[in-house]
């Protein structure tokens, strides 16, 4: 067995394919997953699944978000078999993938076809493996760009002078910025904006005297901000391989995904995505 293909769809019925290599795979909202789910959709490390003979084995991790498996509730610790899996809101199916001609157990490999057409065609497969990797060593490497950063050093200041409304517009901030937080499974971008909205909400508590609420609104900042990052990173990383093997589908999610995150900013990783997008046919941000 070559590994699992899992297509990932959310709540508004979008898709997401992603494939792991071996026989173990988590999923989870945690940077170290091979599956990433939205924050608000999963926790850290929610599902461990494991190839036996040519089924899937699913071990739920965690109690809550409650998680089903063929529709039936999978407890917390305990182990099931199947292809349809649901994390509170997110659905998940997911497939074994077999190296070229191996065959599931039980399945016979006989068959009536001339022994040199396998071979023909897995010549023809490495022959598009080898010319992706040479456009891809022809064109460059995505550049590093170490001047890109999501969000700014300088964490912005209360527009409200007035303790009371400072407060009063503290409240608003935060509360805006959990609406953009709710969002963000669907619009990525609304991320970014939900940190900023933190981060003036923990400003505006601090500058009204409420010390304890402008704590936790850094907080929820710093919480999300590690997210994002940490997606960001992990998405360049994936990206720069998948271009590598010319796996164009997933590299357009990765690419729109990126496209939407860095809205906005500009540099050479931004214009290398853009020229990307172009040759992919990649949707999304402009």
């Amino acid at each position: 067995m070559k590994g699992m293909l899992f297509e990932i769809i959310d709540p508004m019925g979008r898709r997401e394919s992603v494939s792991v290599e071996g026989g173990r795979a988590s999923i989870g909202s945690a940077s170290h997953c091979d599956v990433r789910l939205p924050l608000e959709e999963a926790g850290a490390e929610h599902v461990r699944v494991t190839l036996d003979a040519d089924q899937l084995v699913f071990q739920a991790l965690l109690a809550a978000p409650a998680v089903t498996l063929e529709g039936a509730p999978l407890a917390a610790g305990a182990l099931g078999r199947g292809s349809e899996l649901c994390i509170g809101r997110m659905r998940l199916r997911a497939s074994p993938i077999f190296e070229p001609g191996a065959a599931p157990a039980g399945t016979s490999r006989r068959s009536g076809r001339p022994l040199w057409q396998p071979a023909l065609g897995l010549c023809l497969l490495l022959a598009l493996v080898l010319l992706a990797a040479r456009r891809r060593a022809a064109s460059g490497d995505p550049p590093m760009d170490p001047e890109l950063a999501l969000f700014s050093r300088l964490a912005p200041s209360c527009p409200r002078q007035d303790p009371l409304q400072a407060l009063a517009f503290a409240r608003l901030e935060r509360d805006l910025a959990e609406s953009q937080q709710e969002r963000m499974p669907f619009v990525v971008e609304e991320g970014v904006s939900a940190v900023d909205s933190f981060e003036t909400a923990a400003a505006c508590f601090q500058s009204g005297g409420s010390a304890a609420l402008a704590q936790q609104a850094a907080a929820a900042a710093e919480r999300l901000k590690g997210a994002l990052e940490d997606d960001f990173r992990a998405r360049r990383l994936r990206l720069s391989r998948l271009l590598l093997v010319g796996d164009r589908e997933l590299a357009q999610a990765d690419v729109t995904w990126l496209r939407a995150l860095l809205r906005g900013k500009s540099g050479a990783y931004v214009r290398w995505l853009e020229s990307e997008a172009q040759e992919l046919g990649a949707g999304g941000a402009s």
